[in-house]
């Protein structure tokens, strides 16, 4: 029993734990789709979903059309994410964001610290062989979480109560069980 026991309390701690960061690189929300930037198309996606004060990801793919008028991804590029509140309460966060290799290229990965909540403008500045350009979206940003979920806490704990009290009755009916069976008449079983 008290091998289920630190089971249970192994998958109560898992729960109360605060969500590491997701593994954010190359996908998220989707905040553009095919954005005009000057010759070059845009994509961006974000995460954590949703955006909390404290370290936040942008994946951007940068496209231009070929000839036949399909998305190709531009390799090379230069690419900068400037993070800026509206409300001027912090200074703009300027980011250089790195281009992905192999199967990666052509997206590219930028990473920020935001300090307050509040909206933010995201600007995505991009330059290339073709010309330049820049786009952007306006994010909500959330003021950070405590780190615990005090909803699975409660819930873990009850759990616990629950498999201690089951515990404790089986105990007590084998005690009683025990007791019963030692006060009973020689021959009968």
């Amino acid at each position: 029993m008290q091998g289920s026991l630190a089971l249970w309390l192994l998958l109560g701690l898992l729960f109360t734990l605060p969500p590491s960061p997701l593994l954010a690189h190359g996908g998220g929300t989707p905040q553009l789709t095919a954005a005009p930037a000057g010759p070059y198309w845009l994509f961006a996606w974000t995460t954590p979903e949703p955006w909390r004060v404290g370290d936040v990801h942008t994946t951007v793919a940068v496209t231009q059309q070929d000839a036949e008028g399909r998305d190709t991804p531009i390799s090379g590029a230069q690419v900068t994410v400037i993070y800026a509140p509206t409300d001027g309460a912090s200074q703009p966060l300027r980011v250089t964001a790195a281009e992905g290799s192999g199967a990666q290229a052509g997206f590219y990965e930028a990473d920020a610290t935001l300090p307050a909540a509040g909206v933010w403008q995201v600007t995505i500045l991009v330059s290339g062989p073709a010309g330049s350009g820049e786009t952007g979206f306006a994010y909500s940003v959330l003021p950070a979480e405590s780190g615990v979920n005090w909803l699975l806490v409660a819930l873990g704990a009850g759990a616990l109560i629950l498999v201690a009290g089951i515990s404790l009755a089986a105990r007590r009916s084998n005690r009683r069980r025990a007791e019963s069976g030692s006060q009973q008449p020689a021959g009968r079983l």
